[in-house]
């Protein structure tokens, strides 16, 4: 699927480890002309991962540890939030980690007043674990049609994904 953003440059990551187990990390820019993000499929790049990986180790004795693709994909038209929206402020979420009895906390920096049980008052600081645009968020990280995991390979609870939340400050790393 080709992207809808205007792009930044496509660039692998190389890291590569030597026999004592020091690292030296490579970045190789993909050109547009080469890969294009507005244009291309994902299954063009890995074509291209592909043949690159085959290349390098033919003249390296490191071992390929590891092998990141890097698409930038930047919205060009606004060039910072919207009115209010603060990144130090955070939805801080308590999840159910499926098959287990723990918890983890996922966090969403400037979440939006509507993740609130109310936009006043004492509840203005509690996530509404029943909102419906929360709950398609956290659909991502469970267990059942998940696309991504919340730490160490493991997913939220289909049944109750949630158990509560809070909004939390951090410090703000801008001064």
């Amino acid at each position: 699927m080709a992207l809808a953003y205007p792009s930044g440059p496509t660039h692998f990551v190389v890291t590569l480890r030597d026999e004592a187990g020091n690292s030296a990390q490579k970045t190789f820019v993909i050109p547009t002309g080469v890969w294009n993000p507005a244009s291309d499929l994902i299954a063009a790049l890995i074509v291209i991962r592909d043949a690159f990986v085959i290349s390098l180790n033919a003249v390296t004795d490191a071992l390929i540890w590891k092998l990141s693709m890097v698409i930038v994909q930047e919205e060009d038209t606004a060039k910072i939030g919207a009115a209010n929206s603060e990144i130090e402020n955070l939805a801080s979420i308590v999840g159910n980690i499926s098959g287990e009895n723990k918890t983890t906390v996922l966090q969403i920096p400037a979440p939006v007043i509507g993740l609130f049980v109310a936009a006043s008052g004492k509840n203005k600081n509690v996530v509404d674990v029943a909102d419906v645009d929360l709950n398609s968020y956290i659909d991502h990280f469970q267990s059942t049609g998940g696309d991504f995991t919340v730490s160490d390979g493991e997913v939220l609870d289909d049944t109750t994904p949630m158990d509560s939340g809070k909004r939390i400050h951090r410090k703000s790393k801008k001064g």
